[in-house]
């Protein structure tokens, strides 16, 4: 299987490339870790956590503007760099929860 995807990146490298874009909004809604932001006169859905890890609401709020780069997903976002208005990075210092097995 390994050797499959190997080969099938090999033969087309753009699969192997994220479709990596920066977006501006104003937070609608968040939740542990994810939050909806509003961009123009669409929402959309960002996954914090791998900025935030399960902490979100403890870093932003709703009605906070925001500039998120992050690699598109097909229904979301996957955040890895999150801006405040003012420059700052909110969830500077967070970690992931770590998986306790």
């Amino acid at each position: 299987m390994r050797l499959a995807l190997v080969l099938l990146l090999a033969t087309a490298p753009g699969l192997a490339l994220a479709d990596w874009t920066t977006v501006e909004g104003t937070v609608e809604r968040v939740w542990e870790d994810g939050l909806s932001l509003k961009v123009g006169n669409d929402s959309v859905r960002v996954d914090t956590w791998a900025v935030c890890g399960d902490a979100t609401p403890l870093y932003i709020r709703v009605g906070d503007r925001l500039s998120i780069e992050g690699d598109r997903e097909l229904v979301s976002l996957d955040a890895a760099r999150i801006t405040g208005a003012d420059g700052r990075m909110p969830c500077q210092g967070a970690e992931p929860a770590r998986d306790e097995r």
